[in-house]
């Protein structure tokens, strides 16, 4: 006999189960804290998203689409020359992290350094966000030295890279309140990057 349908937002539900692994990390959280944050019963949980694992699996990947969407948008669909479209990208970044739920760091990296030792289903997600991230890094200055806006002679796959690996630096930084001013040396530095 089939159960009763749902009667809640799925994806509200795994925003809000998002929340509480991001503010407490997937080892502090136990099933009873993400059936309080996430307002559903334990059997819905467990229908709807699985085991704990499972949900923050799932939790991750939401996170991980939102952040390469809003990359997407501001590295490759904002006007603006190649420089521009990056350095307002590093600076949104930068504000982001002083904000609200990003005082508890970049969630991707906090999975990287908490479960990559140990569970590799969670460091494999993790390295293909970083790889895809890389990739949006590599398009934009590839742009940029089709149109002529950076040299030629730029190995655009080191740069990215580099301007990758920088990204997620500044994101730990920032998160361990590191001052604004030396965020935007770490960007000039960035910025330099492309004079090849």
């Amino acid at each position: 006999m089939a159960g009763p349908h749902k009667q809640f937002d799925t994806d509200a539900a795994l925003g809000r189960a998002l929340e509480v692994f991001w503010r407490q990390g997937f080892e502090l959280t136990s099933i009873q804290d993400l059936v309080q944050g996430m307002g559903i019963n334990r059997a819905s949980l467990y229908d709807t998203f699985g085991n704990k694992t499972d949900l923050y699996q799932k939790a991750l990947q939401r996170y991980i689409d939102r952040a390469l969407d809003k990359s997407r948008k501001l590295l490759l669909d904002s006007p603006g020359s190649v420089a521009d479209r990056l350095q307002n990208y590093f600076l949104a970044m930068n504000a982001e992290h002083k904000q609200g739920e990003l005082h508890f760091g970049c969630f991707l990296n906090n999975t990287a350094v908490e479960l990559g030792p140990h569970h590799p289903l969670f460091a494999q997600q993790v390295r293909s966000a970083w790889s895809e991230m890389e990739s949006l890094f590599r398009t934009l200055l590839d742009e940029g030295v089709a149109k002529g806006e950076l040299p030629p002679s730029l190995n655009t796959a080191a740069i990215a890279a580099t301007i990758n690996m920088m990204l997620q630096g500044i994101s730990v930084m920032a998160k361990a309140g590191v001052p604004e001013e030396q965020l935007g040396q770490i960007i000039g530095t960035v910025m330099g990057l492309l004079a090849g």
